[in-house]
């Protein structure tokens, strides 16, 4: 199992000291990936990558069970990070904690993903 550990801004650093503007690549799977809303990129030991996401329609979920067989299919969208070791992992739409607003709260543990 997976447990996302928080994240409360667009962005973060690796322990190397580099940044990552993570709102950004999560636009760019999405992209990349039409049919996934919730994307969350982190990094929790500040070396490899955890990429989680919720497909909305069977193109997607296609799209996503793929990219958790084979992750350097997000290549394209990781640009420069592209080389990292990543781990992506399906989250069920009702597995993310939200805000009152209904936006994923990305400072609170999502639970157990499917798929980890």
């Amino acid at each position: 199992t997976w447990t996302f550990e928080g994240r409360t801004a667009h962005a973060f650093k690796l322990a190397n000291g580099r940044f990552v503007g993570a709102g950004a690549i999560e636009d760019a799977v999405r992209a990349l990936v039409p049919g996934l809303r919730e994307v969350v990129l982190s990094s929790p030991d500040g070396r490899r990558l955890v990429l989680a996401a919720t497909a909305h329609d069977a193109a997607a979920h296609a799209a996503l069970d793929a990219a958790i067989r084979d992750p350097a299919r997000l290549a394209p969208a990781l640009g420069a990070l592209g080389e990292r070791p990543l781990q992506v992992v399906a989250v069920p739409a009702d597995g993310w904690a939200r805000t009152p607003k209904g936006e994923v709260d990305r400072r609170h543990p999502t639970g157990r993903p499917s798929g980890a």
